[in-house]
């Protein structure tokens, strides 16, 4: 027997996109502890997660936010 797989459309959670969203924007903080912390978290998802769907979902917030851009 075939053993079939279907790949996800996302290939993230939702949970998982607000969590990374959350990180991007805390570790652009002023808030200097509030930043450093981000990074070293956004660090360890990264590591989780993996470069792949990490870059997927930064498209997916790229496009969500280019429209806000003040140089778009």
């Amino acid at each position: 027997m075939t053993h079939l797989t279907a790949p996800l459309a996302e290939p993230y959670t939702p949970q998982e996109l607000i969590d990374f969203e959350q990180l991007i924007f805390a570790s652009n903080n002023p808030d200097h502890k509030i930043r450093l912390a981000a990074r070293v978290a956004l660090a360890d998802f990264f590591r989780e997660h993996g470069k792949t769907k990490c870059d997927l979902m930064m498209e997916v917030l790229d496009r969500r936010y280019s429209d806000k851009r003040p140089d778009a």
